[in-house]
């Protein structure tokens, strides 16, 4: 399976939600890099104050050189939210996505209802 991913924008909710499936080369991380930059920049909020959403329940266990790359991502300022929603499900690539974010206010979760309720109570904190 190849690698495929949407980034929507609520504007409303100052929410971005990102939806990952498949195998993902380093040309595709860069594509999802800049797809996410044009994103950003169209908020309508201060940098680092949207909340974001990444689904990667279809995600397959990624590579080495694609895990440090997403890492190297994931660690870069311009593209770090307020709060972090992840949807994993009980599989391996929790572990991967964890490795990957060593910060505060990002929480992992097994179903997109619970991963919503969380940012969305948290909105006005």
């Amino acid at each position: 399976m190849s690698a495929e991913y949407t980034i929507a924008a609520d504007k409303l909710r100052a929410t971005v939600r990102v939806t990952m499936s498949g195998f993902f080369g380093m040309g595709d991380v860069q594509a999802f890099a800049s797809d996410l930059s044009i994103t950003l920049a169209n908020m309508d909020t201060k940098p680092n104050e949207h909340l974001m959403l990444c689904d990667l329940r279809q995600m397959k266990i990624q590579p080495q050189e694609t895990v440090a790359a997403f890492g190297n991502l994931a660690a870069t300022a311009a593209f770090q939210s307020r709060r972090l929603a992840v949807i994993t499900g009980k599989s391996l690539v929790r572990t991967q996505a964890m490795r990957l974010t060593d910060r505060r206010r990002v929480s992992f979760f097994d179903t997109v209802d619970s991963a919503e309720r969380w940012l969305l109570e948290r909105q006005s904190q």
